[in-house]
């Protein structure tokens, strides 16, 4: 049997910590970014939003109403899930909202949101893509699987944006259902919080 030096075994410790302390999550979320090209620092400096869901049950936005789910309202950082109403008061939309820190922050928590899931990088790549239309400051569309063809449409599934410190994630119920409306009727009311500071 070979015997270890006491410093052999320290290293060793050391070795085990660092490949235990690692998150596999922030891992695959920076290869995410790298692999759509996302470059985190050139907007270091965005205001933080002003909290606007976590204060409130219901946000009107345009001709569009967002209504948290559930009777009590969230704390600050908390997920907060919502229905998209129309003037009709019918569900177009659903949506989840996260209110961070910072910019950095929220988009770490987009980030791991899309890869906290077993498909590899290069199929998350396929499905993704990085839209630098006007919704948000960084915009990420998920596009819609067709079955018939077995190919990424561009029809929008959902729409996952940042604007300021907060996180968005909008899904349509019916796959035919373009949400880029209410994606940017929601993004005004943000871009007015981030102009409040």
């Amino acid at each position: 049997m070979k015997q270890h030096t006491f410093t052999g075994w320290i290293i060793m410790a050391f070795l085990c910590a660092v490949s235990f302390a690692a998150d596999p999550m922030e891992e695959r979320a920076a290869q995410l970014a790298a692999a759509l090209n996302i470059l985190m620092n050139s907007q270091a400096n965005l205001s933080k939003s002003w909290v606007v869901f976590s204060s409130k049950q219901t946000v009107n936005a345009g001709k569009f109403q967002f209504k948290q789910k559930g009777a009590k309202a969230p704390t600050p950082t908390a997920t907060i899930d919502v229905d998209v109403l129309d003037a009709n008061d019918d569900v177009v939309a659903t949506g989840r909202i996260i209110e961070c820190d910072s910019f950095g922050m929220a988009c770490n928590a987009l980030l791991k949101k899309l890869v906290l899931n077993s498909m590899m990088i290069e199929s998350l790549v396929q499905k993704l893509e990085v839209s630098h239309n006007d919704v948000g400051n960084l915009c990420i569309i998920e596009k819609s699987f067709d079955k018939t063809t077995r190919k990424y449409s561009s029809v929008p599934a959902v729409i996952h944006f940042v604007r300021g410190s907060t996180v968005v994630c909008l899904r349509s119920p019916a796959p035919s259902k373009n949400i880029h409306d209410i994606a940017k009727a929601l993004d005004a009311v943000l871009s007015d919080s981030c102009a409040e500071k």
